[in-house]
């Protein structure tokens, strides 16, 4: 039986008369450490490093000498994805976004801890919809159309024996690779933020890491298939579970969202009543104090809703009286739960807009929201809430969640 892998790099090379032009982004983790003299893990340092590891330890300089594949290769940081910030999330955006025209897809090496949110920062940040013609003509415009997707493992992907590199055969890494470079191969997916998950290609969007210990280390919500499986007889695609490849034929630089780390700050996410405890403070402070307050509002509140969508009713009063101060707030339901598209019981929020979408998600949207009204569209204040309303409730993707 023939190797998926080879299968699928010989028929790219068919269709396009070139090998697979691939660029990995190392930002850290598990995937790429091997031992130290020590006996203990610790990340590759160098380009160079990187280079070898994946070329000869995982053995893909076999598909670049028979002119199948290349591969360009950015060590961006060393960075254990438990410590990732969101200026380190635009780093990465900034570093895929000038290659995108040379490329097939994009693989960023990442831990799996907070793997799953990088897949949802990238998601949003190259978008799939360009937001600048949903707000300007309410249309949805191809942009980003090329795959990019996380790369964790659980176990490092590659061991030293004797000073020789060889894959693990314990790793579930060499399989992530394996499934990451099929699915770029194949010309079939075209979003940013997807997760190779040990034989499954998941949308980050849907994403959370699961255990500790366990292999593979995400889950998915319940309502939501993955886009990939890996077969002995390659790769089984659903259809339903991605966005379509696209923009061929045009030579063009996709809008990317490369700041929105700046408006971290600005953006609050309430799991509980004492999350919003500065607005409760800045609602008891009058004078100066409160015009120091004023400064650290955020302007955009994600509320993880109870049950079928409920607000707490001490929440609920506050919240709605902060809206004279511009604030602009969203429900999200709890991970695996979604929001009815009609309020059932009579209970406090019916009015705040709902949106199904894990509250990361939520969060990333929000930032990027806010980017874009100061940035790229300098809206002002009176336009403020339109404008935030617009953007969260539009898809630039598959940011949303099924109903069910």
């Amino acid at each position: 039986m023939a190797d998926p892998l080879l299968q699928s790099l010989s028929a790219h090379r068919e269709r396009t008369g070139e090998p697979m032009k691939v660029l990995m982004v190392n930002t850290g983790g598990t995937f790429t450490c091997l031992p130290n003299k020590k006996g203990l893990l610790e990340p590759i340092q160098s380009e160079k490093e990187l280079n070898k590891l994946i070329t000869d330890g995982l053995n893909l300089k076999t598909f670049v000498n028979k002119g199948l594949l290349k591969i360009r290769i950015i060590h961006l940081f060393n960075v254990d994805s438990s410590q990732m910030t969101e200026k380190q999330r635009d780093q990465i955006v900034n570093a895929i976004q000038a290659d995108y025209t040379e490329i097939d897809g994009v693989v960023i090496i990442h831990g799996t801890d907070t793997g799953a949110d990088t897949a949802k920062f990238l998601h949003l940040a190259l978008p799939y919809y360009d937001p600048r013609t949903i707000w300007k003509d309410e249309i949805r415009n191809f942009n980003w159309g090329k795959p990019v997707l996380v790369l964790s493992s659980q176990v490092p992907a590659v061991d030293s024996v004797d000073d020789e590199l060889t894959y693990r055969i314990d790793s579930d890494g060499p399989m992530n690779l394996s499934l990451a470079l099929m699915i770029i191969a194949d010309e079939n997916v075209g979003e940013a933020g997807i997760i190779t998950n040990n034989g499954e290609g998941l949308r980050g969007t849907a994403c959370e890491k699961g255990a500790e210990v366990d292999i593979p280390p995400y889950r998915t919500d319940p309502g939501v298939p993955a886009l990939a499986k890996y077969t002995a007889l390659g790769i089984r695609y659903l259809p339903q579970g991605f966005l379509q490849r696209a923009g061929e034929g045009r030579t063009f630089v996709p809008f990317v969202i490369g700041g929105s780390s700046d408006y971290e700050s600005k953006v609050i996410t309430v799991y509980e009543s004492s999350h919003l405890n500065i607005l409760k403070a800045y609602t008891a402070t009058k004078g100066s104090a409160a015009e120091a307050l004023k400064e650290e509002l955020p302007e955009v509140a994600i509320y993880v809703s109870k049950g079928a969508g409920n607000v707490m009713g001490r929440d609920y009063d506050l919240l709605k009286k902060m809206e004279t101060e511009g604030l602009v707030a969203f429900r999200v339901p709890l991970p695996g739960g979604r929001i009815p598209a009609h309020q059932v019981y009579d209970v406090p929020g019916h009015e705040i807009p709902a949106l199904n979408m894990q509250p990361q998600t939520a969060k990333y949207k929000a930032m990027m929201t806010l980017y874009l009204a100061d940035k790229v569209f300098k809206i002002k204040k009176d336009k403020r809430r339109e404008f935030i309303n617009k953007m969260m409730t539009s898809a630039w993707g598959n940011e949303f969640l099924p109903r069910r």
